[in-house]
């Protein structure tokens, strides 16, 4: 009966609460995606969120702007570049590095995923009040500054 206790209050730790509900809005969001025809993953989303901002990028800045590893941004990137939604330049100021672009058909899909995103964030917050979604991301944001 104690283990069951243990596993009570790992399951109901914010932790496990968190991931939990991570990976059910990153899988809500794929499926919105490809619902609307889409084969994009929300690492390469939070890519392109970076380049739409900001193109031709550097690995090494799409690193630090998206908190993603050396070799995990290397995989999404190739797989970005397969699907045509990037292309890779030699960098003219380190020839050892690649700056990202957007191709046309990166650029072009901004929009609809943008919406099919705040559609989505829409309804993730369904029957929050605004004040209790202003302290639930100040609160979160605490908890990330508190761990660095």
């Amino acid at each position: 009966m104690e283990k069951n206790k243990e596993l009570t209050v790992l399951t109901e730790s914010l932790g496990f609460i968190m991931i939990n509900t991570s990976w059910r809005i990153k899988d809500e969001l794929r499926k919105a995606f490809i619902a609307e025809g889409y084969d994009v993953t929300l690492d390469q989303f939070a890519v392109l969120i970076r380049l739409w901002n900001e193109d031709g990028l550097s690995q090494r800045e799409l690193c630090e702007k998206t908190l993603k590893t050396k070799s995990n941004i290397t995989r999404i990137l190739d797989s970005m570049e397969k699907k045509g939604l990037i292309s890779r330049h030699i960098n003219r100021e380190d020839r050892r590095s690649f700056s990202i672009y957007l191709t046309e058909k990166g650029r072009d899909i901004k929009n609809k995923l943008i919406s099919t995103a705040i559609t989505m964030n829409n309804k993730i917050f369904k029957n929050i009040t605004s004040k209790d979604r202003e302290n639930l991301l100040r609160i979160l944001a605490t908890i990330a500054n508190n761990l660095g």
